[in-house]
């Protein structure tokens, strides 16, 4: 349906979630929130008790995003600081238990002699140089005693603030902080002036005021309204305690306090009717009132997201519950079941919803929305409600006299035109008035309610008075949310309206046999695992004239359901046409950031995140390419963006989360340049700089602190001398490259090698905690304002048509070798190569990927048989590799250059080393060695074992080759070229005073170094350099390894010759005068 039907009655939305109808309870000093013969606040003026309180206060600021244990990121404890109890008064003063406590080193306090049960208690602690004291909220302490208080920090006292201005509006009232900050977080309630704070407060308490009129005027008693109160104080103290142990961050714990909140509500059984005042009044008083108090717009967008989820979730179940009271004589019992556990799948495509339109689209393109529909037409017709003239139907609604008199003596009513057979279709239009009174609104409310149900009763005379209660809430909320039409169209009509059948569901189109399915467009929760799809397609569907075609692409489809579900197959929808210009949107996950954990199991890994047990939360990988991420990143803290796929029936926490991304959260992510990873891409997270960070400008050595890292932010150090030091310090060196002021000569990423051995000029935010240099600026002295021409430049988009190569990745050493297998079962053997300018060596590049099907796109290379240069990668199945150990006997074939391990007399593999263990492995020839790493068989049986541990006899680890960088300059001997096709440099290495010659023992060694192993790629950089420097030899840096000396003669004489493995080769502009 249109979007006008979606935003009708706003003001009568009705809700199950107790959210809307918890939080007050009795006063900082006053006796109780509720007055009559049951008063909720028995103890609410008590100042002491057998209560104890432990706690932590820090001098700095709890991120909110990692899910373990809070303490863990105390790393500025407040100690030897007085902390003490007590709550708000009337004035706004704060008014002390005098129950005091003194930090110890740590930042812990412990008080005793604290009320239990006493709601919002304010824990302060007063730090020295701080203008204001720091303050934290305690929801209540439990009658067993003894409670954990939220970590104290610099922003807690916004949330006091809450609590300070609801008792100064009225003191019988404690406003529940939980509801605010699962609305609005606590770093974005730290950002709000007081004036918005106060206006937050006004809201929540006016809401509850509403509230508890509400109730009375229902006849319930004040003790169901405690009950109400209680679920939600409950609900604050459990995620405080469950953020304390690392069950989930801040961030998370409050996003699902909405969720668990309403779960828990469903067991009270409140009547429809009651359930529609209450949800009317958190609509009304907070949803409609917040965003005028805010005037950030972003915080106000986040807010209401954030309430229209809810909102919209709550008045679904809500008609979900209306239509219980009607089983089993109008609604079958299956239909309400399937119904009903549709709408948790519809809860989970909510939620990543990423914005308030989207909520509505989603939900109006699901199918449980349909079977509602449905169920309630049915239920209508049953009813007769479209016989006679005016239609029955039309006679339970209010004329325009009867909204008049309830505003008259109510003093409020909404916009209720939508709702009276004259009315024209508009939508509410008094957002921007000032608010009801909480006497107003209850008032309308009972007037409302009562005038309706009359009708009902006089029209439809063997309806209970329950399901007259439950009719009245589906006349008030279907035109809402698009489950009917308002009483105006039916009148038109003189019936059942005919477009009442009307669609829409959101998929993509898969074909199985013979039949076609709809299914959830990627990244939304999964169909039903009893129907397999969402919904089957009638064969009579056609776009366009033309049979519906499978289809990948999400499109909202529009058409009809012909035929409703069973338990094991989806209902059937008839698709004839599709919203045009109506994108699907793009789910937005949910991130969880914490410590990495895996459990090994016959049934396979499973992951979780924080300090607990794998029962909390599952986190599913997509494919095997994320599921070998996650294995990379197990025990560090990562940040990982998925989608629920399951809840927890009892709490609403997550149980299974489907991975988007996966990033280390400590240091930026690496995508290789170039590689386009399957579906769901390991993204770099931001730059996030420690609290302890201070200014930095300093003239430092910039320098290649872990040469065998092929990740940007975790390779490049500085070091520099303090004054009056003679030790050197040092620093990890990160940087955004959204951010980084780029000074001549400075280049990102992995061509910053141009400035290793240099002095720079370097200035950012230093932490000495971390040890951790965040770069914001960088000059490189050496090259000044006349930087040396890149050598390394950004790949150029392929000029010639793409094909793709399809086949298993072999190997990467000495060549990356892809071999792909024809239709005629026949095998090709493919010679990668990187395109010209590619930054990473492929063999580097592709080292995570031997053993996988690969897909390939690219072009041939010119003047070649079987060399391919790669410009993208897609995975094509699963890997076919497992970590695996196996000791023998080393030996190498020399015909193919290969290394081999026997293992026994019937095992004998083939060792795929790195680079660095290439070199050394010669020393260990008929040696027995243990290798570990991944396995796979090629297409040839053949077994691989990637070597990515090496030890010796005696269990001893063989450590690779450590890289080096070496440079040549433009004299005689820098950089040759041998008749035999041997390149030979005479080197320099850069040191923190200049590049110095590197010399060997003339007796024993030649002076020059030969490179081996050299790749296609650095040939061609190579023999370009030659070329270029015809008359003087090429100033060329190379970053390699050495190999082992080998015994070579020149004319009668026989030294040992140095030889190096060039891993990158650059041109470099050497000072003008060479040392």
């Amino acid at each position: 349906m249109p979007r006008k039907w979606f935003t009708l009655c706003t003001l009568l939305a009705l809700v199950m979630g107790v959210v809307a109808f918890t939080g007050c309870g009795g006063g900082g000093g006053g006796g109780g929130g509720i007055t009559g013969p049951t008063n909720p606040g028995t103890n609410e003026g008590a100042t002491t008790g057998n209560g104890v309180l432990t706690g932590v206060v820090t001098n700095g600021e709890i991120a909110g995003s990692l899910r373990l244990s809070v303490l863990a990121e105390v790393s500025d404890p407040a100690a030897n600081v007085e902390v003490e109890a007590g709550d708000y008064d009337s004035t706004g003063e704060f008014v002390s238990f005098n129950k005091k406590a003194t930090t110890n080193a740590k930042g812990e306090y412990r008080l005793e002699g604290l009320p239990t049960d006493r709601k919002n208690i304010i824990i302060r602690a007063r730090i020295p140089g701080e203008t204001e004291p720091f303050e934290g909220v305690v929801p209540y302490i439990p009658t067993d005693g003894i409670a954990t208080a939220p970590i104290i920090d610099k922003n807690t006292k916004f949330q006091a603030k809450l609590v300070k201005f609801a008792e100064k509006i009225d003191q019988t009232f404690e406003l529940n902080v939980g509801e605010v900050i699962s609305k609005i977080p606590p770093k974005t309630l730290a950002q709000l002036s007081e004036n918005e704070i106060k206006g937050i407060a006004e809201a929540f308490v006016n809401r509850e005021k509403a509230q508890l009129k509400t109730f009375r005027n229902a006849g319930l008693p004040d003790d169901k309204f405690t009950e109400f109160r209680k679920f939600a104080f409950t609900l604050q103290r459990e995620i405080n305690d469950g953020i304390l142990k690392g069950l989930y961050s801040p961030n998370e714990g409050w996003k699902l306090f909405d969720d668990q909140l309403r779960l828990r509500a469903k067991s009270m059984g409140l009547p429809p009717d009651v359930l529609l005042a209450l949800q009317d009044v958190d609509r009304t008083l907070v949803g409609q009132t917040l965003p005028q108090v805010v005037t950030n717009a972003e915080v106000k967008n986040q807010f209401q997201r954030q309430f229209e989820f809810k909102n919209t979730i709550e008045r679904i179940e809500a008609v979900v519950a209306a239509l219980k009271v009607f089983v089993p004589t109008y609604v079958t019992q299956a239909t309400y079941d399937t119904i009903a556990k549709g709408v948790e799948r519809l809860t989970l495509a909510l939620q990543s919803a990423p914005d308030r339109n989207a909520i509505e689209q989603i939900l109006q393109a699901d199918p449980v929305h349909g079977l509602i529909k449905e169920a309630i037409k049915k239920l209508y017709v049953d009813l007769k409600l479209f016989e006679g003239n005016p239609p029955r139907f039309t006679q339970l609604y209010p004329t325009p006299a009867e909204t008049a008199q309830i505003k008259s003596t109510a003093g409020y009513a909404p916009d209720l035109a939508d709702l009276t057979i004259t009315g024209a279709l508009r939508t509410q239009t008094t957002p921007s008035a000032a608010p009801p009174t909480p006497d107003q609104i209850a008032a309308f409310h009972q007037q409302f309610r009562d005038l309706i149900i009359k009708k009902i009763q006089a029209v439809l005379t063997a309806l209970s008075a329950d399901q007259a209660k439950a009719l009245f809430v589906l006349l008030m909320q279907g035109p809402d949310l698009g489950l009917f039409v308002p009483p105006a169209q039916v009148q038109q009509a003189g019936g059942l309206p005919t477009t009442i059948d009307n669609a829409q569901l959101m998929g993509i189109i898969k074909a199985v046999g013979d039949d076609k399915f709809i299914d959830p467009p990627p990244g939304f929760p999964p169909a039903p695992a009893e129907w397999g799809h969402l919904a089957k397609v009638h064969p009579d569907s056609q776009l366009n004239g033309a049979p519906v075609p499978e289809s990948t692409v999400p499109t909202v489809y529009t058409g009809v359901f012909t035929a409703p579900p069973t338990p094991t197959t989806p209902p059937t929808f008839k698709i004839t046409g599709v919203q045009a210009n109506v994108p699907v949107p793009t789910p937005q996950g949910q991130h969880f950031v914490g410590p990495l954990a895996k459990k090994d199991s016959a049934a396979g890994v499973t992951f979780w995140i924080g300090a607990n047990t794998p029962a909390e939360c599952q986190f599913l990988p997509p494919n095997d390419q994320v599921k070998n991420a996650m294995l990379g990143f197990v025990g560090q803290i990562v940040d990982i963006e998925g989608t629920i796929e399951a809840k927890d029936p009892t709490t609403g926490a997550p149980k299974q989360v489907r991975v988007i991304t996966i990033k280390v959260a400590e240091k930026v992510g690496f995508v290789p340049p170039g590689f386009v990873p399957p579906e769901n891409p390991v993204a770099p997270p931001p730059v996030e700089v420690p609290l302890d960070a201070i200014d930095f400008a300093k003239e430092v050595v910039f320098f290649n602190k872990y040469p065998e890292s092929v990740d940007p932010q975790n390779k490049f150090a500085i070091r520099w001398n303090e004054p009056n030091s003679t030790t050197a310090r040092e620093a990890l060196v990160k940087f955004d490259p959204a951010t980084l002021n780029k000074f001549p000569g400075f280049a990102l990423g992995y061509i910053m090698l141009d400035h290793v051995g240099h002095t720079v000029q370097a200035a950012g935010l230093y932490s000495p905690s971390k040890n951790v240099i965040f770069l914001t600026k960088l000059l490189d002295t050496f090259w000044g304002d006349n930087p040396p021409p890149r050598t390394v430049q950004p790949p150029q988009p392929p000029t010639g048509e793409i094909v793709e190569k399809v086949g298993l990745l072999q190997s990467i050493q000495p060549n990356v070798i892809l071999r792909e297998t024809k239709p005629d079962n026949t095998t090709q053997d493919w010679i990668l190569e990187a395109p010209a300018g590619a930054a990473i060596p492929l063999a580097e590049l592709l080292r995570p990927w031997v053993g996988w099907k690969l897909k390939n796109g690219g072009q041939p290379k010119p003047q070649t048989t079987n060399t391919f240069i790669l410009l993208d990668l897609k995975e094509a199945s699963s890997p076919i590799t497992g970590q695996v150990t196996k000791t023998g006997t080393l030996s190498k074939d020399i015909p193919t250059s290969r290394w081999m391990l026997q293992v026994d007399k019937n095992e004998t593999l083939v060792i795929e080393p790195t680079p660095q263990y290439n070199t050394v492995l010669g020393t260990f020839i008929g040696k027995a060695i243990t290798v570990t790493g991944k396995f796979f068989t090629d297409a040839s049986n053949v077994g691989h074992l990637y070597a990515e541990v090496v030890k010796g006899e005696g269990d001893t680890t063989i450590p690779p080759a450590q890289m080096l960088i070496l440079r040549a300059y433009p004299i005689p001997g820098g950089l040759a070229k041998t008749d035999a096709g041997f390149f030979l440099i005479h080197p320099r290495a850069p040191t923190p005073t200049g590049d110095q010659m590197i010399l060997f023992n003339p007796d024993t060694h030649w002076m020059d170094i030969r490179l081996i192993q050299v790749a296609p790629t650095l040939q061609t950089q190579l023999q370009a350099l030659v070329n270029k420097y015809t008359t003087t030899m090429a100033p060329v840096e190379i970053k390699g390894f050495y190999g082992p000396d080998v015994p070579e003669t020149e004319g009668t004489t026989t030294k040992l010759r140095k030889q190096f493995v060039p891993v990158e080769v650059k041109e470099f502009s050497p000072p003008s005068s060479t040392p």
